[in-house]
């Protein structure tokens, strides 16, 4: 919080003080961080005198206002509003200060702060701009984005270079509208982007010396290939093992990466399949993905993520016909900039974050349906749909907003976002959306409403759906291609409507042309009701697992849930041929161990282990806004 002398001064003619402006807005968006966000508040200013013979204590007149910790609204509002303005503006120290507050909180990966100033640093030298490229060159992955709040040239001038140094966005707030406005556009945007999550992992560049994944979630950062040749010629391994009964999805989710306005500058490929050449293995995988698209045409979209099917349900009884090698399949992946793009029009210094999930299903008896024909569905008309409730979507899958089909609800977003919902499908219904923007705040300005659904294990449904939103509010109702069923599994188009579950709907908004810099800030409502069709059907029950995964591993990792099947079956086996009185008690135990091994493929079933869990870490205040860590 910015409590420098000059912070007394009217913010307009007969106005309250640029004190009064900056605490007003700064509690408003205190009132909207998540009740779990980690917080801690700096100040500057605001004990030491601006007078000329106290200019060396003045410049040292930095407070911690709250240590990092779990928000506590109330007293973060009470410090903010104590704040009385009377001294110097040292932002390059309290630049550092804020990031020493980082570190203290253990704040690795990316962290942001959004610093607001009226004035340029009267603490300096060092220059600001120095400060700023040293903490950027300090390893802390620190982004600095600046609002400068009625300042001159000279001071918007030093604001732009301390965001230019850092990677970050420089706005300027004319009135008191506008810093509210932008303090919560930076401040939440970066609350609310996309965390990649799960346990680290690295993609191996050959089949030899990939690891195997198991169940769960895991987390990677990547460089992506120059065109979709290289990236065939190039792709990246990993490893992966199917118990015998059971079916495996895999789903690569490449998250693009963003310039500092919220805008993705280059499109990005992404493809995923699973190899093995022992012999009868070759029909055992089934690409199942919409689009190989991550990205799109420079525009902010929901990440099309790409999934391929590993089946191990059902193997011939006839020995020669079955893949004697299930737990030694390659999934190869490739991530790529368009062929269109050249190398000097992408940035090849920024790796992409990666999540790669690993969901078993068992077959059970469903195991070996074949595709059953259904009633062909056409897609109701498109309808107004009144506004509805108010929601806020989530920033990941796992923060997603629980919505009831059926029911209409009201979000808005901001340039760079996501909006996560999430509902439940079962067998036999398929999910369809309605979704209607409302007018744009911003005279003359129109903007792009992209979304897609996503089945319970994350895969993409829709490969991307829009609307335009300018001066009228557009309608448009989007669906699956099929109600979900067991028998779409081995489908290219149908297969993400596979399996029931937990749903997601997810939106992002691209802005037209080049005009984003004039919707920046700007929240953009739309109202959006998810509706389910179809008739109840059957198949094998499934719950997803997207804790951590365990550690990558030379040798197959296999979900406990095989394990226990297993070990039912030994002892099934074991009581019925249990060792007759001058019978080879060793012996028959030992065959009995040895059936087991053979009917998992050989592998040794271990019980999954989970990796320890990791926290959104957020933290507020410094240099006259929010200090934001946020774990990759």
């Amino acid at each position: 919080m910015d409590a420098s002398f000059s912070m007394a001064d009217p913010e307009s003619e007969g106005g309250p003080s640029k004190m009064q402006v900056a605490k007003d807005a700064s509690n408003q968006l205190v009132d909207k961080l998540p009740d779990s966000a980690l917080v801690g508040a700096v100040a500057y200013g605001s004990k030491e005198s601006n007078a000329p013979d106290n200019k060396e204590r003045g410049c040292q007149d930095i407070s911690v206002l709250s240590p990092v910790g779990r928000i506590d609204k109330a007293g973060l509002k009470d410090s903010f509003n104590a704040l009385e303005p009377k001294g110097y503006t040292p932002i390059g120290n309290s630049l550092k200060k804020a990031a020493e507050q980082l570190k203290a909180a253990g704040g690795e990966g990316e962290n942001s702060i959004v610093l607001v100033s009226d004035g340029i640093d009267t603490c300096a030298p060092p220059p600001v701009c120095d400060v700023a490229k040293e903490l950027a060159a300090d390893g802390v992955g620190l982004t600095v984005h600046t609002i400068g709040c009625q300042v001159d040239e000279k001071a918007q001038s030093e604001l732009d270079c301390v965001a230019k140094a850092t990677g970050g966005q420089s706005l300027a707030a004319a009135n008191a509208a506008e810093l509210a406005q932008n303090m919560e556009f930076l401040t939440l945007r970066s609350v609310n982007m996309y965390e990649a999550r799960g346990t680290p992992f690295e993609f191996a560049d050959d089949p030899d010396s990939a690891k195997y994944l198991g169940e769960g979630t895991y987390h990677t950062k990547v460089l992506p290939r120059m065109g979709k040749n290289e990236a065939e010629d190039r792709p990246f391994y990993t490893k992966l093992s199917v118990p015998e009964g059971y079916n495996a999805y895999v789903t690569v989710f490449a998250i693009p990466e963003q310039n500092a306005d919220g805008k993705v500058t280059s499109d990005i490929f992404s493809t995923v399949e699973a190899e093995n050449p022992a012999p009868n293995c070759e029909g055992y995988a089934t690409t199942v993905q919409p689009s190989p698209r991550t990205t799109s045409g420079g525009r902010y979209t929901p990440p099309y993520s790409a999934s391929v099917l590993v089946q191990n349900e059902k193997q011939p009884e006839d020995e020669e016909n079955r893949c004697i090698k299930m737990d030694d399949w390659d999934i190869v992946t490739t991530l790529y900039f368009a062929d269109t793009l050249s190398s000097d029009q992408v940035n090849q210094d920024v790796e992409l974050d990666v999540e790669v999930n690993v969901q078993y299903v068992k077959a059970g008896a469903f195991a070996g349906d074949e595709k059953k024909p259904y009633a062909s569905r056409e897609l109701p008309g498109v309808t107004q749909i009144e506004e509805g409730a108010p929601v806020a979507g989530g920033a990941t899958f796992d923060s997603a907003a629980a919505v009831t089909p059926g029911e209409t609800y009201n979000d808005a977003i901001v340039d760079g976002e996501y909006r996560f919902y999430k509902f439940d499908v079962p067998y036999g219904k398929r999910p369809v959306v309605t979704v209607q923007g409302r007018k744009t705040v911003a005279e003359h300005q129109s903007y792009g409403l992209q979304w897609d659904f996503y089945n319970p294990t994350r895969g993409s449904v829709l490969a991307g759906e829009d609307i335009y939103v300018g001066s009228e509010e557009e309608v448009n109702r989007s669906a699956g291609d099929s109600a979900v069923q067991w028998a779409n599994r081995t489908e290219y188009i149908d297969g993400p409507l596979t399996l029931p579950g937990t749903y997601y709907l997810v939106f992002a908004k691209s802005v037209n042309g080049n005009k984003h810099d004039r919707t920046a800030g700007i929240d953009q409502g739309y109202s959006f009701k998810v509706e389910l069709d179809g008739e109840p059907m059957d198949g094998p029950e499934f719950t997803p697992n997207f804790e951590p995964g365990a550690e990558p591993s030379d040798t197959p990792i296999n979900l406990a849930s095989a394990s226990e099947d297993l070990e039912k079956a030994a002892e099934t086996t074991t009581t019925e041929d249990a060792p007759k009185e001058g019978d080879n008690a060793e012996q028959q135990s030992a065959d009995v161990a040895q059936a087991g091994e053979d009917s998992a493929g050989g592998s040794n079933l271990k019980g999954m282990l989970i990796g320890a869990g990791v926290v959104l870490l957020i933290a507020v205040g410094a240099a006259g806004g929010f200090l934001l860590a946020r774990r990759k």
